[in-house]
This record gives C-alpha cells, structure tokens and sequence, in this order.
C-alpha cells in the first residue's frame, strides 16, 4: 500500500515542533509564529473545511429527501385521479363477467330443457300405457 503524499502548506520559515519563527505578512509586517500555532491553524482549517463538507451534504441528503417527497406526492395524485377510471373499468368487467355467466348458465339450462323434453317424449307412449293400466287393471 503506498503512503499519499501530505499536502504541504506553506511555511517561510521551516521551524521544529515549540520553536519560534518570523514571517513577513504581505503588508511586510513580521509575524512571531511558532510551529504550534501553524499546526493548530491547520487543523481549525481542516475542520472548518470538515464542517462545511458536512453542512453541504446534509443540506444534499435534504434537497434529495424533498425532491422523493415531491415525486411520491405527484405519483399519489395521479393515482387518485386515476382512481374513477380504475373504478369504471372494473365494474366494465364485472358487468362482462357477470353477462358471460348468464349466458352460459342459459345455455346449460336449454341443454337440459332439450334433454328433459327428449326424455318425455321418449317415455311418452310407455307412461300413458302404465297409465291406462292402472286405471282399468285392477278393476278388471
């Protein structure tokens, strides 16, 4: 694994960890400046820079969250506009379905009217003979 480079920052004066340095402001103005407040400037630097990464994501994840918010709300509203049309086209089928059962139910019910209608008209003569039987056979 390679080690990254650090980033360098500026020092005019190279000076170890509790010495102290002069530097010249870009007004010429000389500064005491020691190795620690150098490194302390830097590390409020990174965690303002901490910060501000932070603040901007967080402010993202929110834009983010109100952006899903606002697309479920249009996709809410359009579904419930939809919703009478969803209605008349179920009752449409049920209404379908409902005419295809009765339809079919009096198709079955002719087939078995036929049939019956058959049957009686097969066992007609056999019927009226039992019948004149019985109403002269056992006087006979």
């Amino acid at each position: 694994m390679e080690a990254r480079a650090r980033p360098r920052y500026p020092s005019p004066t190279p000076i170890a960890f509790g010495e102290t340095g002069e530097t010249r402001g870009a007004d010429g103005a000389i500064f005491t400046v020691t190795a620690m407040d150098d490194t302390l400037k830097r590390l409020l630097d990174a965690e303002m820079r901490a910060e501000r990464l932070a603040k901007q994501a967080e402010e993202e994840q929110d834009s983010t969250i109100q952006h899903a918010m606002d697309d479920a709300k249009v996709e809410n509203d359009r579904f419930t506009a939809r919703i009478p049309d969803l209605h008349r086209a179920f009752i449409a089928k049920a209404e379908e379905r409902a005419e295809q059962n009765i339809a079919e139910l009096r198709r079955r019910y002719d087939e078995r009217h036929i049939q019956l209608r058959d049957q009686a008209e097969q066992r007609e003569d056999e019927a009226l003979e039992a019948a004149f039987q019985i109403l002269i056979g056992p006087e006979r």
